[in-house]
C-alpha cells in the first residue's frame, strides 16, 4: 500500500477465470486499528483477519448520486465497482467523485463568466 500509495486492497477470488470477484477490503485504516495497535506482527497476519467481507459495491451502469448514496448510508469512503457478473471493474473514492465534481462546478463558473452582463440566462 505504501509502494503504491493507495488506502485500500480489493480482496479478490480469482479462481473463476477471467475478472476476479471481490469478496472483502482491507484498508488502511483497517491495518492500523486492527494491527498495528494491537502491536500484532503484520506478517503473521492474514489478509482475511483483517478485511471487511460485508463488502458493499456499486455496479458499473449505477448514477452517480446512487453511489454516493452508498458511501455516505455505509459511511464509508471507498466502493469497488462491478458489473453486472459482479466481477471486479475497478474501485471509486469519495476523493475521486469529489475532484470529478469540482471540474464539473469549475466549468459551469466559466459559462456564468462567459455570459456578458444583461443576457438572458437560458
Amino acid at each position: 500500500m505504501a509502494e503504491y500509495n493507495v488506502g485500500d486492497l480489493i480482496v479478490v477470488d480469482d479462481r473463476a477465470g477471467d475478472l476476479p470477484r471481490p469478496v472483502g477490503i482491507v484498508t488502511d485504516r483497517d491495518l492500523v486499528v486492527r494491527v498495528l495497535a494491537h502491536e500484532r506482527v503484520p506478517s503473521q497476519i492474514a489478509v482475511g483477519d483483517v478485511m471487511h467481507s460485508e463488502l458493499v459495491t456499486a455496479l458499473e451502469s449505477d448514477d452517480l448520486e446512487s453511489v454516493l448514496g452508498k458511501l455516505r448510508s455505509h459511511a464509508i469512503r471507498r466502493i469497488p465497482i462491478v458489473d453486472r457478473e459482479g466481477r471486479l471493474q475497478g474501485i471509486i473514492s469519495l476523493d475521486d467523485l469529489l475532484e470529478w465534481l469540482h471540474g464539473q462546478i469549475f466549468a459551469a463558473s466559466g459559462l456564468v463568466q462567459r455570459q456578458r452582463p444583461g443576457d438572458r440566462a437560458t
